[in-house]
């Protein structure tokens, strides 16, 4: 038993190497060692960028408050949380290269000039052109939740036929969906816009 256990290992080890597969375990042993190496390469850059938290100062200043227990959360930056120090350099950067008064003093300007000389229009036809100039800014293209016109809905008539069906449903008592989320099952009149 022996020597056939003998027998076999110096077999295995020829019937490796007639396979060409000595080359393929030498080759897996040394990738296998390229991946220690690469996992503690990787842990180090972890290590270097582990998150630093935010010091108490940090986070009141940025509008964290404290918890019942007395730990301090919630720093955000205009909405954005801001959770360590790498987080903090990013608004001390934004704070030092961009002026953010600036353009919310003009988004607010633009506000209350708006509801001005719709409050000061004396005519249907001033308000209209009141509108018309605060609808040519475009601030739809960034974003801003502005509604459509009445004309530009009209216009879209696969929107309206996907509302009107959907309340078609509601109004047979099938649940009506949209993007996945159930409309509640009430009754609406849609007016049909004839452009």
């Amino acid at each position: 038993m022996s020597q056939i256990k003998d027998f076999w290992g110096i077999a295995r080890n020829k019937v490796l190497e007639t396979k060409g597969w000595d080359v393929l375990i030498r080759e897996k042993d040394q990738l296998e060692e390229q991946k220690k190496q690469i996992m503690q390469r990787i842990h180090e850059i972890e290590q270097t960028m582990s998150k630093e938290n935010l010091r108490v100062e940090q986070i009141v200043e940025l509008g964290g408050k404290s918890n019942e227990y007395g730990k301090y959360r919630d720093a955000n930056f205009y909405g954005i949380p801001v959770e360590s120090q790498f987080d903090y350099e990013i608004v001390d950067y934004i704070r030092a290269n961009i002026d953010l008064k600036v353009p919310a003093k003009i988004l607010r300007d633009v506000c209350m000039s708006s509801v001005r000389a719709l409050t000061m229009a004396g005519t249907f036809e001033e308000a209209r052109a009141t509108y018309e100039k605060f609808y040519s800014l475009d601030f739809r293209k960034y974003g801003v939740d502005i509604p459509p016109r009445l004309d530009d809905i009209c216009k879209d008539t696969n929107k309206l036929l996907y509302a009107q069906q959907s309340l078609k449903q509601i109004e047979n008592g099938k649940p009506a969906s949209f993007c996945g989320y159930n409309i509640p099952a009430c009754r609406f009149d849609l007016i049909a816009c004839n452009p």
